[in-house]
């Protein structure tokens, strides 16, 4: 029965996240939690600086494309 859950993609990429979590916790333990909130606080710090003034993100030499891409990663992702 499970495997006709994951035939639904949306339920197959939540499984993959959730065992990709798993494992980064497994092998990083405590680390791994202080990485994603450290990538949850940059790319909120990242969408403000695009939300108010993108001038200023590509004076830092950023594209804007690139810091849209960056936003909407999950936090696990690098």
């Amino acid at each position: 029965m499970m495997s006709a859950h994951l035939s639904n993609p949306p339920a197959r990429a939540l499984a993959e996240a959730v065992s990709a979590l798993l494992d980064d916790l497994g092998h990083h333990g405590g680390g791994a939690i202080s990485t994603w909130s450290e990538r949850i606080r940059l790319r909120r710090e990242l969408g403000r600086l695009l939300d108010t003034d993108r001038r200023l993100l590509r004076d830092a030499g950023f594209d804007v494309a690139w810091a849209v891409n960056e936003i909407e990663k999950p936090f696990w992702r690098a």
